[in-house]
């Protein structure tokens, strides 16, 4: 089962940081906060948004029209 725990520990594991320099939260927080916030306005699982990210990086990614 998926859960933003292990999605935190993955990016840790791939050399994401936590916190930076100067111990404020980095990219690990971040992305895991941007992720529950996706969950949370999409009204979707962890699960769901795994099985349809490209669907979802179009909507939330740069050019992305949320």
């Amino acid at each position: 089962m998926l859960n933003l725990e292990s999605f935190r520990q993955f990016l840790i594991s791939k050399g994401y940081k936590e916190y930076s320099a100067n111990a404020n939260p980095s990219s690990v927080f971040d992305y895991c906060w941007r992720i529950s916030k996706i969950i949370e306005k999409e009204g979707i699982t962890l699960e769901s948004l795994s099985r349809s990210i490209e669907h979802y990086i179009n909507l939330y990614g740069r050019t992305g029209e949320k």
